[in-house]
C-alpha cells in the first residue's frame, strides 16, 4: 500500500518459503513478480503447481503476456474461463478478465473474436464508459460498424468528455470515417493539453 515493492517482495519471498504449499502465498508472491517486472520469476514460482485455480492460471496468463507469448497467454485465458465456469465462480467474470481477453485476441490475430467478447463487457455493463469506448475503438480500428463505433465512443465521452484516451478514440472513428479534417481537430486539441496530461497515445 505504501508503493514499497521490493520490501514487500522480500517478506512474501520469506512467508513462502516457510509455507511452500500455501497456494495463496505462492499466487501473491507471483502477483508481485508480475508488478515489479519479474515475470520470469513468478512464471518458476508457478511451474511446480500441476493444477492452478481459476485465478492462478489468469495470473499464469498476465505473465504469458508479460513475457510475450500471446498464445499461451490465450490458452491460459481460456483454461481459467473453463475452471471457473466448473467452479460456479461468477465473480471471476470481471469486465478486467473480458478486457484483457480481447486485447489478446486482438494481438493473436482474433479479431471476430475479440470484438464479440467486448460486447460481452459492454452488454453487461452499458453504462460503463470505459466498455463502450473500447468496443467503439475496437471496431474502428478494424474498420467495422463505423457509425456504431462513433456512436459507442460519443457515449462514453458524455461520461467523461476529457478523457485523453477517448477523444484519442473519436479522431480515429473520425479518420476511419473519411472525416480526416474533424480528426485532425481533435488530435491539435490533445496535442495542445499534452502539458497537462502526458498521454504516449
Amino acid at each position: 500500500e505504501h508503493e514499497q515493492l521490493a520490501e514487500a517482495v522480500e517478506v512474501f519471498e520469506r512467508l513462502q518459503g516457510s509455507e511452500p504449499n500455501n497456494m495463496g502465498l505462492r499466487l501473491q508472491l507471483a502477483h508481485m513478480y508480475l508488478q515489479a517486472d519479474a515475470p520470469q520469476k513468478g512464471m518458476a514460482l508457478l511451474a511446480p503447481v500441476s493444477v492452478l485455480p481459476a485465478r492462478g492460471l489468469l495470473l499464469r496468463a498476465h505473465l504469458w503476456r508479460r513475457l510475450g507469448d500471446q498464445e499461451r497467454a490465450y490458452a491460459d485465458m481460456k483454461k481459467a474461463a473453463e475452471t471457473a465456469k466448473a467452479g460456479k465462480d461468477d465473480d471471476f467474470f470481471s469486465i478486467g478478465y473480458y478486457f484483457t481477453l480481447a486485447m489478446i485476441c486482438e494481438t493473436t490475430g482474433r479479431i471476430d473474436e475479440a470484438i464479440e467478447v467486448c460486447r460481452i463487457a459492454y452488454n453487461r455493463e452499458p453504462e460503463n464508459p470505459a466498455c463502450a469506448n473500447f468496443l467503439g475503438y475496437l471496431l474502428a480500428d478494424h474498420n467495422r460498424e463505423l457509425p456504431y463505433a462513433r456512436e459507442l465512443i460519443d457515449q462514453a465521452l458524455a461520461k467523461e468528455p476529457d478523457s485523453i484516451a477517448y477523444l484519442d478514440s473519436r479522431a480515429w472513428v473520425y479518420f476511419r470515417l473519411g472525416l480526416v479534417q474533424d480528426a485532425m481537430i481533435v488530435m491539435a486539441d490533445l496535442l495542445q493539453r499534452d502539458g497537462e496530461q502526458e498521454d504516449s497515445e
